[in-house]
């Protein structure tokens, strides 16, 4: 299955990624300024969840690798997902699961 092949079948699941990515760069733009204003969040109970939210999907916190099973070339390194419960990737995955119960 070759990048064309995969671009398809993830077609639908496009929307979510941007907006995931929006929601991290909200949160990485005015994290450190809301802790300011809003000092209660300022404590490690806080902090873990977000900074592992903004760490989601980055291939520099670990990765799996695919290779085309057609033409042995094309290569893909998926980034794992940080299974926050702050993340929206974590969310949609829940609520997915919980629509099939």
């Amino acid at each position: 299955m070759c990048l064309t092949h995969v671009m398809t079948l993830l077609s639908d699941k496009k929307i979510s990624f941007l907006d995931a990515d929006v929601f991290k760069t909200i949160f990485d733009d005015h994290w450190e300024y809301f802790k300011k204003v809003h000092r209660r969040y300022d404590h490690e109970q806080y902090e873990a969840p977000v900074q592992k939210m903004l760490g989601c999907r980055d291939a520099s916190n670990g990765y799996s690798e695919y290779i085309c099973m057609h033409c042995g070339q094309d290569r893909r390194k998926i980034p794992f997902s940080c299974k926050s419960c702050f993340c929206l990737s974590w969310l949609k995955r829940y609520f997915d699961s919980s629509e099939m119960n």
